[in-house]
This record gives C-alpha cells, sequence and structure tokens, in this order.
C-alpha cells in the first residue's frame, strides 16, 4: 500500500488510507495546510513561524467530547 495520493491526491486519499489501519468510528483532521508565517501579524493568535493550525480545534473538540 502506497502512502501517496499522488499529485492530485488530498485529504480524502489520506482518509482512505488510514482507514486500511482502524476499526472504530474516526475521524482524520488535515492540519498541513497552513504551516508557516512568514511575518508577524498583529494579533494575539498569530505569531511568525510555525502557526499549529488546527490545534487549538482539536484540543477544543476534545476539552467538550
Amino acid at each position: 500500500m502506497m502512502n501517496s495520493g499522488g499529485r492530485y491526491g488530498g485529504v480524502g486519499s489520506s482518509a482512505i488510507f488510514l482507514k486500511e489501519f482502524t476499526d472504530y468510528p474516526w475521524a482524520h483532521v488535515d492540519m498541513a495546510g497552513m504551516a508557516l508565517i512568514e511575518k508577524k501579524h498583529e494579533t494575539p493568535y498569530t505569531f511568525e513561524g510555525a502557526t499549529g493550525f488546527g490545534v487549538r480545534l482539536l484540543v477544543d473538540f476534545l476539552r467538550h467530547w
């Protein structure tokens, strides 16, 4: 099994790949889309460098589960 959907693969192909390794309900959250910010933005949530995009969403979801 190849861990790649090719040039046009995306979140859907990633989810199908991960499905092969589970036998219980699960969700795939793709957090790689916005990895870096090159210059500082003046907001309390964005900093120069790695964004951690999606982490706040996941933590909030788990806290309220």
